[in-house]
């Protein structure tokens, strides 16, 4: 099998390997918590995935690369030795072949202008439009994982903490999102039990987020800021559960 055809093959395994990893995350990931307290992160998020993946693609692409250099080399060799074998071209055989090939180059030109034409093709105009849709695309995946991220973290305080713990949780922003305390949690909690009442609810929001995150092409993170319905600060944390000044 030709070096070509390996390269093509690497190639597409380390796309496969991103887009199974993409896939696993989504839908068959589960954080587990690890012996230093942290949540284990999800594939897509661990620099050896990546790690793998490009050195797939990128020794794939290089490989194909490096076969048609060769064969660019080969042909080079060739052409040469031709040359060695050739009589050596009068002036008017050399002015002849250039009006030859001027010739040929405006009939190419104008064969593919009419190509163009009979077939309705506007090639900046169609490029633009193809960036247009892709940037459309890009901009409904984000707006659509963005409202899976409400949705789910709307209903993590009925779901786990019997809706007396959190009065709302508002996303501001794809990277901000604001937890506000109900006045039953302020009131009955002391400052130990709110302290790990807190860290559970930044565990569970990470887990979310890295499951809906706004931006799936990239490894986004979120601040989390808490206050009590009244506007006192109780902390600022982020989605991978670490404490910020």
């Amino acid at each position: 099998m030709s070096d070509i055809v390996w390269g093509i093959i690497r190639a597409i395994i380390g796309i496969a390997i991103i887009v199974a990893m993409f896939w696993f995350d989504k839908n068959k990931f589960e954080s587990v918590k690890k012996k230093n307290g942290k949540m284990s992160k999800p594939f897509h998020k661990r620099w050896w995935t990546w790690a793998i993946a490009a050195v797939l693609i990128i020794g794939g692409i290089g490989g194909v690369f490096s076969s048609n250099s060769d064969d660019d080399q080969t042909a080079s060799s060739e052409t040469a030795n031709k040359k060695q074998h050739t009589h050596k071209k009068s002036k008017s055989e050399k002015e002849f072949e250039k009006k030859m090939d001027k010739l040929a180059e405006k009939q190419s030109k104008e064969e593919t202008k009419k190509h163009h034409k009979d077939n309705g093709f506007v090639p900046s105009k169609k490029t633009k439009k193809e960036v247009e849709k892709q940037d459309n695309l890009a901009k409904d995946v984000r707006k659509e994982h963005l409202s899976a991220l409400k949705k789910k973290l709307n209903s993590l305080n009925t779901d786990k903490y019997n809706g007396n713990t959190i009065d709302k949780i508002d996303v501001q922003s794809p990277d901000h999102i604001e937890v506000t305390f109900s006045k039953h949690f302020i009131k009955t909690n002391t400052k130990d039990e709110r302290v790990l009442l807190t860290k559970s609810i930044v565990d569970d929001i990470g887990d979310i987020y890295d499951r809906y995150e706004p931006y799936p092409d990239n490894t986004s993170i979120a601040d989390i800021v808490f206050f009590d319905t009244e506007g006192n600060g109780y902390g600022i944390w982020n989605t991978d559960g670490e404490k910020e000044d």
